[in-house]
């Protein structure tokens, strides 16, 4: 099942031993991160990942650190989406949000890291896959061009990414007339900042 092997890569990753050119984990942070990504959601958005990579002949494990990164984006903006200068929201599925359960700023800080965790994997994922030669590139299959030229952009290409599956550009305004997290004050978006199909 996917969704059990995206559940258990993030688990992995979130672990308390600290990665490489990390100096620790403070135990509270963490543990509001966990809170926020290990809770039972669908994982949609790793699947649609998993589908277009089997359409271009690739397996499943080849784009797991991709999946897993794109879930930590997904779960970064609900946390930040649900704090009282936002959504203002006690529940998330089914659980008391991460503010709720720990406090505002643990909740900030916790949006804050999962957004860098997100690009951390994608990055080690996109560094230790071995680089096609010019003859697989000529002969391989229609994957091998793609992936390669993935290699080279993958920053702007996950950006569109997320984007398309987000719509995390129209969330920027309402941000922005927010006056602190610390407000009880629920934020109402503009009709221009209303969230549009990506085009």
């Amino acid at each position: 099942d996917r969704a059990v092997l995206v559940e258990a890569f993030l688990d992995t990753q979130l672990s308390a031993g600290p990665r490489e050119h990390e100096t620790e984990r403070p135990e509270r942070l963490l543990a509001a991160m966990r809170h926020a990504v290990l809770n039972g959601g669908k994982r949609l958005r790793p699947f649609l990942l998993f589908e277009v990579n089997a359409l271009l002949g690739g397996s499943d494990d080849a784009v797991l650190g991709a999946a897993a990164g794109l879930e930590l984006v997904h779960c970064y903006s609900l946390v930040h989406d649900d704090l009282p200068c936002m959504d203002d929201d006690d529940m998330r599925r089914g659980r008391p949000t991460v503010h709720r359960a720990y406090d505002e700023a643990t909740a900030v800080l916790a949006g804050d890291a999962l957004q860098t965790a997100a690009f951390d994997i994608i990055r080690r994922e996109v560094e230790e896959t071995p680089a096609f030669t010019e003859e697989e590139n000529r002969s391989g299959p229609p994957r091998a061009p793609i992936k390669e030229a993935f290699r080279e952009s993958w920053p702007d290409m996950i950006r569109v990414v997320c984007m398309a599956l987000m719509n995390v550009v129209p969330v920027v305004a309402p941000l922005r007339k927010a006056r602190s997290c610390g407000s009880r004050a629920r934020v109402r978006a503009s009709p221009s900042a209303t969230p549009r199909a990506v085009r």
